[in-house]
Parts: C-alpha cells; structure tokens; sequence
C-alpha cells in the first residue's frame, strides 16, 4: 500500500472519530449489516490504519458511554475482527475473491462466537441481552423522549389502530408510556428469536460482500488493486449454486418433517439464498448497463434504486443468471454436453 499524506491522515481521522461517536446509533443497523466493518476497512483503504484505529477507539468509546463497558466489548468484537481480517488481506494483496469469501466467513464467525459466548457465559440468547439492554436504555430516558419514541412506533404501525391513537393523543402518563414502550421490545424480542439465524447470516453475507467491494473500488481507483473485480465481473460458481439447492431442499425436508427450530432452519436458508442472488441479479444487471455504454453513476444508481424497491426483482433475475446465465448452472452442463458431443462426433 503507498504512503498518504499527512493531509489525508488527518481528514480521515477526523471523518473516523465522528463515524466513532456516532457508533452506538449505528449499531442499530447492524442486523442489516455491521457498519463498524465496513467503515473501519474503507478508512484504511482511504488513508491507512491510523484513521482506522481512530474509529475504533471513538467507537469503544461512544458505546462505553452510553451502554457501559460489556455492550463496548461486543461492539468491538463484532467488527474490530473482521475488519483486521480484511485490511491484513488487503495488505498481502491476496486475491479478491479470496478476501470477499474471508470477509464473509470472518464477519458470520464473529457473530457465532458472540452469541456462543453470551450463552456460554451469561446463560441468555443474544435476544435477551440486547431486549434487556434496550429496556435498561429506556428507563434511563427522559419522560419526553419516551413519548417521541413511543409516537414514533405508532406512527411505524408497531400498535394497533385503537393503540396508536391513544399514543399520538398524548393521553397517556410518563409511567404507561414507559410500559407500553416495554410491551413493544418485548413483542420485538419474540419476533426476533425466530428471525435472528437468518438476519445473522444475512448480516454476515453483506457485510462481507460490503467490506470487501468497497474498499478494492477506493485501492483500484489510485491503482493500489490490481485484483479488483467490479460488480459487473461477479459470478455466482457452480459449487456454490449447487450447494445453495442441496442446503435448501434440506431445509424443506426438515419442515415437512416438523423437526423443531426447521422454521428458524428454513428462513436463514432462503435469506442466504435470497441475499446471493440478489447479489448475482445485481452483477448481471451491471453487465447489461455496462454493455448498453451506459455510465459507472447511471450503473450504480440504478442497482441501488433496484436495491431498495425492488430487491425480490433483482433475486428473480439473479436465478435466471445464476441458472441460464454466461456461466449459469444449466447453461453449463448443457454446454458441457454440447462440447462431449462435438468431441464423440470427431472421433466418429
């Protein structure tokens, strides 16, 4: 990696220490993906390890403050790994693909070890440390927040409509806000007991794939990764496609069975599933553009727009990619079968 200046430090640093701050609102977004990560390997790939270790101090620190020091270690751990894992590739200059699949396999360790670690050393799922420290959080709320909060679920259709209209009145006391405020993390607790194997994955899958994209595109631009390969250059490997069916028929067969926890089983598959072929919908469509002349920005705004309003659109063009596709399971063997023929013709 090439030497930056002092003045490129120093921004980053800057920018680094403020993302730190800002840290215990971020880790809000982290059963979508983990920021930490993402944002401590772009600040490396940006300016270095010094604006890196900068937001990873800020950060421990911002947490520490406002959740105490056992949430800080565990925000620390679930991104302070991976991202080291990442920038220690990137400096080897291993090749991309084997930094992405490392990013991956890092970022969902992590995670595993946390939860085992909770469970192992405080008896409780992860649920139940992170419900309980929300309520922790709540009480130590203003009575005025707690309404705005409370307000604001309503408004997200968290309450019935009886419900909601009681709240938006401002008819309740601080102590039933606060209890009704309690009743909605624990609605939310349940719900996530059955969603959490599949938001952990898929976590774990973007973060990865995040972590590992955006930084080789910041390196490629100044020329630092010469590995880089852009989204439109992404396959989904036949091995991988194979194995995303054999995990999936799996999957069914224990819930037709009525094994306990297949319901939990069969959501993390379809969401893994769904994330890769969101993804490999989104490197076709960036092929397409791209062979249409169609510009970098005009790509990337596009896939984003598809990203957010049309995500199930993306996984249905990245099946159709991943099995009929240049490179796609189908194609292939029946190409495969084609070229035997053509051979067994020859010899004829």
């Amino acid at each position: 990696m090439r030497t930056h200046s002092a003045g490129k430090i120093l921004a980053a640093c800057i920018v680094g220490l403020i993302a730190g701050v800002l840290q215990p609102f971020a880790l809000a977004f982290s059963m979508v993906c983990v920021p930490g990560t993402i944002i401590a390997a772009l600040l490396f790939a940006w300016a270095g390890p010094v604006p890196a270790l900068a937001y990873a101090a800020a950060s421990a620190g911002s947490v520490w403050a406002v959740w105490g020091p056992g949430m800080a270690s565990a925000a620390l751990l679930l991104f302070v790994v991976p991202s080291a894992v990442i920038i220690a590739l990137m400096r080897r200059r291993a090749p991309y693909f084997t930094r992405l699949k490392a990013a991956v396999i890092a970022q969902l360790s992590v995670m595993l070890a946390l939860v085992f670690i909770l469970f192992a050393g405080l008896g409780r799922s992860l649920v139940d440390v992170l419900m309980e420290s929300m309520s922790a959080w709540a009480d130590s709320l203003p009575a005025p927040l707690v309404t705005i909060m409370l307000q604001q679920f309503a408004l997200s259709g968290m309450m019935d409509m009886e419900s909601a209209q009681v709240v938006l009145s401002g008819a309740l006391s601080a102590g039933d806000s606060l209890a009704a405020l309690h009743e909605i993390f624990d609605r939310t607790g349940e719900a996530l007991r059955l969603a959490l194997p599949a938001m952990l994955i898929s976590s774990g899958l973007i973060t990865g794939m995040l972590a590992t994209m955006l930084p080789g595109k910041v390196c490629a631009r100044r020329g630092d990764d010469l590995d880089y390969v852009p989204l439109s250059g992404w396959f989904i490997p036949a091995r991988l496609a194979i194995g995303m069916l054999v995990a999936l028929a799996t999957a069914l067969v224990l819930h037709w069975t009525r094994v306990n926890g297949s319901e939990s089983v069969v959501t993390a598959v379809l969401t893994a599933c769904e994330v890769i072929c969101v993804a490999a919908g989104a490197a076709a469509l960036s092929r397409r553009f791209r062979q249409a002349g169609r510009s970098a920005v005009f790509r990337g705004v596009m896939i984003v727009l598809g990203l957010l309003f049309a995500s199930r659109l993306l996984a249905l063009i990245g099946i159709c990619s991943v099995l009929f596709g240049r490179r796609g399971l189908i194609s292939g063997y029946i190409r495969k079968k084609m070229e035997e023929k053509d051979r067994e013709d020859d010899d004829l």
